[in-house]
C-alpha cells in the first residue's frame, strides 16, 4: 500500500516501523520563511520607535518562540489547562505591555522587560500548542485561531485610532503614522503566522488519521486467512 501524500509530508510511521522525516523539514522550511518575512518587516519598520518595538515583539513571539518550541518539543503531551493558562497569560501580557500609560514609563533598558515577558509567555504558549497530541490537537487549533483574533483586534485599534495613543516628542502626524504602521505590522504578521501554524497542525492531524486508518486495514495475508476460515 502506497503512503498518502500527507503521510509523506508530515512524517508518519510506515507499516515496517520506519518514520519519514518530512514533517521536521516542513517545519524548518516554514519557520525559515517566517524568519525572513519577520526580518523584512523589521527592516521596513523605521518610521518611529513604536513600529520598531512592535516589529521586535513580532520577531520574538512569532519567529523565535515557535522555533525554540519546535526544538524543545518533547513526547510528553500538554494538558488542556496548561494550554488555556498559557493562552490567557500571553493575551493578558500582550495587551498590558502595549498600554499607552505603561509604554510611556519605559525607557532605555526598561524596554527589555516587556519584551522578555512577551517572549517567555509566547514560548510557553507555543510549547503548549505543540504539546496537544492525538485527538486533542483541535485544542491547539482553537487556541491559535482565537489568539490570532485578539492580536488582530489590537492591531486594528492602532491602525484606525483617530489620534496618537502613545506620547512622543514628534509632531502628531508623525506619531499617528508610526502608530498606524505598528498596528499594520501586527494585523498582518501575527494572525498570518498563527493561521499558518494552524494549517500545518491540521494537515499533520489529517495525515495521522490517514495513517491510523490504513494501519487498521487488514493486509492481503490476513484477508486470505479470514476468507479461508
Amino acid at each position: 500500500m502506497h503512503p498518502s501524500p500527507t503521510s509523506i509530508a508530515f512524517g508518519q510511521r510506515r507499516p515496517g516501523g520506519t518514520v519519514r522525516r518530512g514533517g521536521a523539514a516542513l517545519w524548518w522550511g516554514v519557520l525559515l520563511t517566517v524568519a525572513v518575512a519577520g526580518g523584512a518587516l523589521f527592516a521596513l519598520a523605521q518610521t518611529g520607535p513604536l513600529a520598531r518595538m512592535m516589529a521586535g515583539h513580532i520577531l520574538l513571539m512569532n519567529v523565535v518562540a515557535p522555533l525554540l518550541a519546535v526544538l524543545l518539543r518533547g513526547r510528553r503531551p500538554a494538558g488542556g489547562r496548561t494550554l488555556l493558562a498559557a493562552s490567557l497569560l500571553q493575551l493578558a501580557l500582550l495587551w498590558a505591555t502595549h498600554l499607552p500609560a505603561l509604554t510611556a514609563l519605559l525607557h532605555g533598558p526598561m524596554m527589555l522587560v516587556p519584551a522578555a515577558l512577551l517572549f517567555a509567555s509566547a514560548l510557553w504558549f507555543w510549547r503548549a500548542v505543540l504539546g496537544q497530541q492525538g485527538a486533542r490537537r483541535w485544542r491547539g487549533l482553537l487556541a491559535l485561531l482565537l489568539t490570532g483574533k485578539f492580536y488582530c483586534l489590537l492591531g486594528v485599534l492602532l491602525v484606525f485610532a483617530p489620534r496618537p495613543l502613545y506620547p512622543g516628542q514628534a509632531p502628531a502626524p508623525l506619531l499617528l503614522a508610526d502608530q498606524q504602521q505598528a498596528g499594520l505590522l501586527m494585523t498582518v504578521a501575527c494572525p498570518l503566522s498563527y493561521v499558518l501554524a494552524a494549517v500545518i497542525i491540521a494537515a499533520g492531524w489529517v495525515a495521522a488519521l490517514e495513517t491510523g486508518s490504513s494501519d487498521r486495514r487488514p493486509g492481503p495475508a490476513s484477508a486470505a486467512g479470514q476468507a479461508a476460515i
